[in-house]
């Protein structure tokens, strides 16, 4: 949910750039349930990243819970030094008027659990990830 929501705030500040999905988005004024209904964003990391691949092919997966300790772990498997980089953050947006929005979208509300049912693929996907092996999340 955290980065279907960042995304959302990303987009609601972006100036128009071409890409079809964010005019689209724009031009429909979209509040964060609506945009969560769009496919490409709904099923964004079970099937628009990683759609029918299979993940234990990966000999190495990292994740945000573990991020520090990731980068620490995949710098020593390719034997070269990673910076921790800077995490994205996306400055808060006040909804203007957007159906289905909220000032802070990320507190337990209504709109949290109808993001919680639209994204639950996306969701069970990550859950998946973490319970990969140990050794293919670094650990």
């Amino acid at each position: 949910m955290e980065n279907l929501i960042s995304i959302y705030r990303y987009w609601r500040t972006l100036p128009r750039n071409g890409n079809p999905l964010h005019e689209y988005f724009l031009a429909h004024n979209l509040g964060i349930l609506e945009a969560a209904r769009l496919p490409l964003l709904r099923y964004l990391i079970s099937r628009t990243y990683f759609g029918g691949f299979d993940m234990d092919r990966f000999s190495f997966i990292g994740t945000m819970e573990h991020y520090s300790a990731d980068v620490r772990r995949l710098s020593k498997i390719i034997g070269r030094p990673l910076p921790e980089m800077r995490q994205n953050v996306t400055a808060e947006v006040r909804e203007a008027g957007a159906a289905g929005g909220v000032s802070d979208l990320t507190s337990g509300s209504k709109i949290n659990s109808a993001l919680y049912e639209l994204l639950r693929d996306d969701i069970a996907f990550y859950e998946r990830t973490l319970e990969l092996p140990a050794a293919q999340r670094g650990e």
